[in-house]
């Protein structure tokens, strides 16, 4: 079964007397959850039934009330309903592993590969066609402020390791100095083997604190956020792949 490529997608829950007001087209108010965001889809779920369509939030999600607890409420658009609903169980052979099924109280947003699973997998369990990929489309560009703290680093030592590197990348040991006629040597980074952030006041660093590497071999150091990977370690790592 191929899986539509998608970002995410809401599944929301509905109370059996609206089953009645479902019809494509129709706008109605819902509990959504407040990171939703108009135009994104929806899933409609109903435990009396199971799932019965799909719709996309219209509105922006406002405060609201679920019985006594605080809540958010968006308009949807219903786009389309099943001919038959699709109970749970149709799901749990694609859907491996989601715990939403096994405790399916409440809305909850679903992402990346597992949304474009869901849709794919209801499409199927419904007997409709299988969906195209999604047209994906996003607002770019526009301005924003942008405030952060940073630890200051030293000019003077960054230009002295990348000096002594001479265009050599410290983990897969290639020679950027020979990449595009020295070009490609704007690729390398200072990496500090004992992370700044780390640090909770200022610190004094040594060149052989220091090591220069490529953009690639720097994301792998940091691939984990909480903890640095060692150079020596990493090239070991890439020299057995």
């Amino acid at each position: 079964m191929q899986t539509e490529p998608m970002d995410r997608i809401h599944v929301l829950v509905g109370e059996k007397a609206s089953l009645s007001d479902l019809r494509p087209g129709k706008v109605l108010p819902w509990i959504v959850p407040k990171a939703a965001q108009v135009g994104d889809r929806a899933a409609l779920f109903f435990p009396s039934s199971g799932f019965v369509g799909f719709a996309e939030i219209k509105s922006a999600p406002k405060p609201d009330l679920l019985g006594r607890r605080p809540a958010y409420s968006a308009d949807i658009r219903v786009e389309g309903c099943f001919k038959k609903a699709v109970p749970l169980n149709r799901l749990t052979e694609e859907l491996r592993g989601w715990r939403w099924l096994t405790y399916p109280r409440s809305y909850t947003t679903v992402h990346g590969l597992q949304a474009g699973t869901l849709v794919t997998a209801l499409y199927a369990a419904a007997g409709g066609p299988r969906p195209q990929p999604a047209d994906v489309r996003a607002l770019e560009g526009l301005l924003r402020e942008v405030r952060a703290v940073t630890r200051a680093r030293s000019g003077r030592l960054r230009s002295q390791a990348l000096a002594e590197a001479a265009g050599v990348c410290a983990v897969c040991d290639t020679d950027f100095s020979k990449v595009l006629g020295g070009r490609g040597e704007c690729v390398l980074q200072v990496h500090h083997r004992k992370q700044l952030s780390a640090s909770k006041a200022p610190r004094l660093t040594r060149l052989a604190d220091l090591a220069v590497v490529c953009a690639n071999c720097h994301a792998l150091i940091h691939k984990d956020p909480q903890e640095a990977l060692p150079v020596e370690r990493l090239r070991r790592m890439l020299a057995r792949a």
